[in-house]
């Protein structure tokens, strides 16, 4: 009986072209094939075959993988040739972050529209995801053609992928911090990293999760705490200041390990924050060093909207208080209207 080894690898790879048309997103590729003893009238008694098998899901580009290793020893065991199967690399896909992705997105879509894709090729950003967030942009190549002499691009591509670029590296500078600070262990050896940016602490996490910052310091002698929270109190902004501002107030609450408060404007004068006054609840406390929202104090004065949730909450307020009844000093602290 004849043992053509080649014409078992033909077969072979017939099979996986077929598999992969079939198997939505796949893509499989034989791409080298060495023949022994590659003369012109000798039966190939050895045929080596590489396969590369790419999905956007471990699972399916696994599974595909083991139907095409089961039916290359179908296929062997039909022609009386011996197969042989070695793994030189299993590859994990790798998602780009989706923070990262979206930003991208917003820059692109600014001057056009915006097209999401599975890429199967090998990237640098595969090996750097492992340590930081990642997002990519592609460019059209005329023809598909890519990594050749041949491949090209489009001007007007390159000048909406520069200005894609720009638009995302502001988004993204805007949100780098201006100091990050990583500490020594904190509760359960864990280790600690806090956030400064824009005059406020923002953020405080677990481990390696934080980002770089414009500048770094490193205190493995110390312990980073969670801040507290102070969800009541009266900076007397404005009007009041004598009493306790938020320059001085939220620098007190800051040494005390402070890093947010919920103000109620009571003592504020004038102390309503209404649907007239938009930009009252971040103005009077802008001079404070660690972030805050908003009690306001609400009233209807005739012939105005009550201000809507959504609206006041885009403005840092995250509830209000009413006086329901004489407050005894009406003049500072008018009742509402129902």
């Amino acid at each position: 009986m004849r043992r053509d080894a080649l014409a078992a690898a033909a077969r072979w790879t017939s099979f996986v072209e077929r598999t992969a048309r079939a198997t939505p997103g796949v893509v499989a590729t034989v791409g080298a094939l060495h023949v022994h003893p590659g003369a012109t009238n000798v039966v190939p008694g050895e045929a080596r075959a590489s396969l590369d098998v790419r999905h956007a899901d471990d699972a399916v580009r696994r599974a595909v993988t083991t139907r095409l290793r089961c039916a290359a020893e179908k296929i062997g065991g039909r022609r009386n040739v011996a197969v042989e199967w070695r793994q030189q690399l299993d590859q994990p896909a790798v998602a780009c972050d989706a923070g990262l992705t979206a930003m991208l997105a917003r820059a692109v879509q600014t001057n056009a529209p915006v097209q999401r894709m599975t890429s199967g090729a090998g990237h640098d950003a595969m090996i750097v995801a492992a340590i930081a967030p990642v997002a990519m942009l592609f460019l059209r190549s005329p023809g598909g053609i890519s990594h050749h002499p041949a491949e090209s691009v489009h001007a007007a591509d390159v000048d909406a992928a520069l200005a894609a670029g720009m638009a995302f590296l502001e988004e993204l500078s805007d949100l780098m911090p201006d100091l990050v600070i990583r500490g020594g262990r904190g509760h359960r050896q864990l280790r600690r990293a806090a956030r400064y940016r824009s005059g406020r602490w923002h953020h405080l996490a677990l481990g390696p999760q934080l980002p770089g910052g414009r500048e770094e310091l490193t205190r493995g002698d110390l312990t980073i705490f969670p801040g507290l929270i102070d969800v009541h109190l009266h900076f007397n902004e404005p009007g009041r200041v004598e009493w306790e501002g938020a320059a001085t107030g939220s620098r007190a609450l800051a040494a005390g390990g402070g890093t947010l408060f919920f103000d109620m404007p009571l003592n504020s004068s004038p102390c309503t924050v209404d649907a007239a006054a938009p930009s009252t609840p971040n103005a009077p406390l802008s001079s404070s060093v660690v972030d805050h929202r908003l009690w306001p104090v609400g009233r209807n004065r005739s012939g105005q909207r009550r201000p809507t949730w959504t609206s006041s909450r885009a403005r840092g307020v995250v509830g209000f208080k009413a006086f329901l009844c004489n407050s005894g000093a009406s003049r500072s602290f008018p009742g509402p209207t129902i």
